[in-house]
């Protein structure tokens, strides 16, 4: 099925932009991080929120340009809403991409703002 189709894409940008500054931007400057706030919808199949979870770790790790571009193309409040999914590797990686994202000052302020830091307590809490 397509959300089959667009989980393997998540996996594939993940490994092609892990640790990998010059693969992580062309992505990035291609609408890449556009497309995979899109499939960090509710909506979405568990697998298929898992590696666009990975796949935001591995585009932002390290890259500060790609935290600054994640939360302009509003991406912070549905990676924070899926914090509270039923599937733990989809809030694994929530919170994962989470952490990198943190690295940047204004991202901070923004989790605090949107109640990221009392979904992580929630999790640490349960």
């Amino acid at each position: 099925n397509s959300q089959e189709l667009l989980a393997k894409c998540c996996f594939a940008v993940w490994l092609i932009c892990q640790k990998h500054e010059a693969n992580q931007l062309i992505f990035a400057e291609s609408g890449g991080l556009q497309a995979i706030i899109g499939l960090l919808a509710p909506g979405s199949e568990e697998t298929l929120l898992e590696l666009a979870g990975g796949a935001t770790c591995a585009l932002c790790e390290s890259n500060d340009r790609n935290k600054e571009r994640f939360r302009e193309e509003g991406g912070l409040e549905p990676l924070i809403a899926l914090l509270v999914h039923d599937n733990d590797a989809v809030k694994l990686n929530s919170a994962k991409a989470l952490c990198h994202l943190a690295e940047n000052e204004e991202n901070r302020k923004i989790i605090r703002e949107l109640g990221g830091l009392e979904e992580l307590v929630h999790l640490l809490s349960h």
